[in-house]
């Protein structure tokens, strides 16, 4: 469910600031293929409890250098590797594989760490039991403002989540499948 719900902030996001048809249909092939670079990684570190050493966290950072060396072996998907390869990226440089800073990373992969950031606030994950509350999300959105994220695509989002404030709640998500399915 991780990819289709980056997928699915992503693309809300990428239409909130109005990028082009071509935009939006490469940024949903990358925030589908985002993590393809994990294939490479350990089970074993991708599914520990509590923190990494430096050797393991180093290997993750190696996953969208991964990702991206995969894709880049299709030419018609040279965008895509672009954005897969820099989703890890942090507004003011702290990020990685390649340490860019603002507008240096592409518009499409500062959405897509968005997109990604929220998901993994928004889930359980072996390193951490407590998933955040909408609310503690846009709090922490706001918190990493020009920091991890842009500030402008970070203030588009919460007006998103403000507007639509049940679009992040998994439980209505969950109705309407259950619904669908009973029918």
């Amino acid at each position: 469910g991780h990819t289709d719900k980056v997928t699915k902030y992503a693309v809300i996001l990428v239409k909130k600031i109005g990028l082009s048809e071509k935009e939006i249909f490469i940024l949903t092939q990358a925030a589908m293929l985002h993590d393809l670079g994990k294939v490479g990684i350990h089970d074993y570190i991708l599914n520990k409890p509590g923190q990494l050493s430096p050797a393991e966290w180093e290997e993750i950072k190696q996953h969208s250098i991964k990702g991206a060396k995969i894709l880049k072996t299709l030419p018609f998907l040279e965008k895509v590797a672009e954005i897969v390869l820099y989703h890890h990226e942090h507004y003011d440089g702290s990020g990685y594989p390649a340490g860019l800073k603002g507008e240096e990373i592409p518009i499409l992969a500062r959405i897509l760490t968005i997109a990604d950031a929220v998901d993994a606030m928004l889930s359980e994950r072996p390193y951490r039991t407590k998933k955040m509350s909408v609310k503690e999300v846009i709090e922490e959105l706001k918190s990493e403002r020009g920091k991890q994220f842009d500030p402008y695509l970070v203030d588009k989002f919460v007006e998103i989540i403000q507007t639509y404030p049940y679009l992040l709640e998994m439980r209505n998500i969950e109705k309407n499948e259950e619904h669908r399915d009973n029918h």
